[in-house]
């Protein structure tokens, strides 16, 4: 059953059916308001029409209505809520609003508001909801100042789909994933912003971040079967330990421009090729000592059935560094025996020079002749760790 008008006299208001639900939407002379559930199997080519057709019912001989955009349609304020409290809503009452939907004569966009410091360029907003929209086979509308003050401005973005057939619930998706992108990375990216993308389930907004000290992207995981996987893994871990910490996410591909590794496509992995519990006992089996804080997430991926997967490595004591990796890779050669130190600069690894080595183990020495350390042997790390 598609969306119904329904007009209760010749000079009484008009109501909406919609399919989803037995309630009507509300509807007064100022404002449309719906939920996200009256949205469920509507058709974005639906809501234009009808919302064409209120224009014409609502026309006043002195004036325009209130609620109507200026492209000849209407706006539909988006609010969470449930039955009882739709059934009580008035027009005295202001509205949280998750998002407008604005619907008229140039098709059918959201409208969503992110509230920014004053520091963020409207600039920088357009790239990262542009590029966040692109990969949804959408563009943006349109950006403006909802309103400011001295310390914050709220900015209007609108969005629409350039493809056919798509349904109000993806529209108010894609809003949800633009502001997400735009209020996590609008000041600048760094692993907590990057982590808050990643568990809000919009990873697409990291399309255009480059990979650096801390940020490693791999588009599929390590294979845990071979010897091979397992010292990588090890070894991309012991890179960041020995750095200043990082994030490395798996699902993302990069490509290099210009010298740096961007991230241009986020497209998941298959659940099943991700395991966190073997992921962290392979670290924890193959890098000494173990890391501090470790965390390591399979976050699904909204409206898609894969997930992107991550690693958070905080930054170490630089008391517990180096840290060391039981096995090394020597060309395509795995040799299980060796042990490997490895560390990061800028986007690419390194290994630690003998003369780095022998450093750090004469300092060792010295503080164990001065008895300022105690030497470990491998009875007393078990015990350590029972």
């Amino acid at each position: 059953m598609p969306i119904r008008i329904v007009q209760r006299s010749r000079d009484d208001y008009f109501y909406l059916n919609f399919p989803a639900s037995s309630s009507d939407v509300y509807v007064s002379s100022q404002r449309i308001v719906v939920t996200p559930w009256l949205l469920d199997g509507v058709r974005l080519a639906e809501l234009r029409a009808v919302a064409l057709r209120l224009r014409r019912r609502y026309e006043y001989q002195d004036g325009e209505p209130e609620w109507s955009t200026d492209d000849d349609g209407a706006t539909f304020e988006v609010v969470t809520a449930s039955p009882v409290e739709f059934a009580d809503l008035d027009d005295d009452e202001p509205l949280m609003l998750d998002a407008e939907i604005l619907a008229g004569r140039r098709g059918v966009r959201v409208r969503v508001v992110a509230l920014l410091d004053g520091t963020t360029s409207e600039q920088r907003i357009a790239d990262l909801a542009s590029t966040a929209a692109s990969r949804r086979n959408a563009r943006v509308v349109g950006i403006d100042r909802d309103w400011e003050n001295s310390t914050s401005i709220a900015w209007g973005i609108e969005v629409g789909f350039l493809r056919r057939g798509a349904l109000a619930t993806e529209l108010l998706s894609l809003g949800a994933e633009i502001l997400t992108t735009v209020h996590e990375l609008g000041a600048g990216t760094d692993p907590a912003t990057v982590m808050n993308v990643l568990e809000a389930g919009h990873p697409i907004g990291l399309i255009g971040a480059t990979e650096s000290e801390w940020l490693e992207a791999k588009s599929q995981p390590w294979n845990l079967d071979t010897g091979f996987g397992k010292i990588e893994l090890a070894q991309d871990v012991a890179r960041l330990a020995n750095a200043d910490g990082g994030l490395i996410v798996i699902g993302a591909t990069t490509r290099k421009t210009e010298g740096v590794e961007t991230i241009t496509r986020v497209d998941g992995i298959r659940p099943e090729g991700f395991s966190p519990h073997r992921v962290t006992m392979t670290i924890d089996a193959r890098v000494y000592p173990a890391v501090v804080g470790l965390r390591v997430r399979r976050v699904p991926i909204i409206g898609s059935d894969l997930v992107i997967g991550y690693l958070r490595i905080p930054h170490q004591d630089p008391s517990l560094q180096p840290f060391l990796v039981h096995g090394a890779i020597v060309g395509r050669k795995v040799e299980g025996s060796f042990i490997s130190i490895v560390k990061r600069r800028g986007d690419q690894s390194l290994s630690v020079r003998a003369e780095e080595l022998h450093t750090c183990l004469t300092a060792g020495r010295r503080l164990v002749r001065e008895g300022r350390l105690r030497p470990r042997g491998a009875g007393a790390a078990r015990r350590e760790q029972r």
